[in-house]
């Protein structure tokens, strides 16, 4: 077991949940980039060193109330030797690889444009990551592709508007945002911006009132805190490192995603899924769709799919709250001492 790729485990992981979920199986689309980023023996310990997941194998699977009957996840690609210019770079190839012959030329062109300015070998010094690339399938194919760019401070001033609108007021509003990462999600007929901030410091989700006012989203405080403190068991604040904000331009106007680092937080009770069911208690068309994702990603007998690593709450002004739970698959933790 111990020579055995990481990369035959991924593939199989995902082929058994599209089969649960109904989805045509990811290795169709993106079998390469699985088996070049998971190419190490299982329990390496050089798979430790990544910052999607720490301390566990790169790929992280991820449910979401706004796209609930869907196989979503994200992964690292290359491999843990790789540099973050490389990765970054990766991540671009792999992106016009699935946009143009899937999506159409003007798909590509908007990617292309979208990308220009994290495409190539300039500007890698210094990346922490580079890149991850994220895909989303449905019975049809892949329906989604994503990339995560690493970006920094002055290329804020780069993005278009209204996203650059935004994050100026969220910043003024808020000032205790600094930029993670860009996405830029493409499907058939549109394209999509978003860039996640980290939060410094600890965060009271009072705190963020100013932020969602900023933003016309006030009238959304009350699902936010609803769901916060049945995520915390009752708590409503979370400690540095633990809060990312992602801010997005949708179709009613801005748009914001709350995302709790669970690891990061002490205090998470074990009960903590039981008690997010309780908050889609009221959709019970996506609570079936969270249990049938969590069922898809159970080994058989076993209890629980993994540890659960963020939970996000995607605000708009047109919907309610919407949640959404990313995974660390279970059996992909790699133990420090291995090599």
């Amino acid at each position: 077991m111990r020579n055995t790729k990481l990369s035959g485990a991924v593939r199989s992981t995902l082929s058994r949940a599209a089969g649960m979920l109904g989805t045509v199986d990811p290795a169709l689309y993106i079998g390469r980039a699985i088996d070049e980023a998971f190419d190490l023996p299982i329990g390496d310990s050089r798979y430790r060193r990544n910052t999607l997941s720490p301390g566990a194998a790169p790929l992280e699977p991820s449910f979401s109330e706004v796209e609930p009957y869907g196989l979503r996840f994200t992964m690292e690609p290359l491999g843990p030797d790789a540099s973050a210019g490389m990765k970054r770079q990766e991540v671009s190839r792999q992106m016009r690889q699935i946009v143009g012959p899937i999506f159409g030329s003007d798909a590509l062109y908007w990617f292309d444009r979208m990308s220009e300015d994290f495409r190539g070998p300039v500007g890698g010094a210094g990346l922490r990551f580079g890149g991850w690339y994220g895909a989303a399938f449905d019975r049809d194919g892949i329906y989604n592709s994503r990339a995560f760019y690493e970006i920094r401070d002055a290329q804020l001033d780069d993005l278009q508007r209204p996203l650059r609108d935004h994050i100026q007021r969220a910043r003024e509003a808020f000032p205790r945002l600094r930029p993670l990462f860009l996405m830029l999600s493409v499907r058939q007929t549109t394209g999509r911006q978003k860039v996640t901030f980290r939060v410094m410091g600890p965060v009271r989700v009072e705190d963020l009132r100013p932020l969602l006012a900023a933003l016309g989203l006030e009238n959304r405080m009350a699902q936010l805190t609803r769901l916060f403190g049945l995520a915390l068991g009752g708590m409503f604040e979370a400690p540095d490192g633990a809060i990312l904000i992602g801010i997005s331009d949708g179709p009613d106007g801005p748009e914001l995603d709350i995302e709790l680092l669970i690891a990061a937080i002490a205090e998470v009770p074990e009960s903590f899924v039981e008690l997010l069911r309780l908050g889609l208690a009221e959709r019970p068309r996506h609570l079936r769709a969270l249990d049938h994702w969590v069922g898809a990603f159970t080994p058989p007998g076993e209890r629980l799919p993994g540890d659960f690593s963020v939970l996000s709450i995607s605000l708009t002004r047109g919907s309610p709250a919407q949640v959404g739970l990313y995974l660390r698959p279970m059996g992909f933790e790699i133990a420090e001492q291995m090599t």
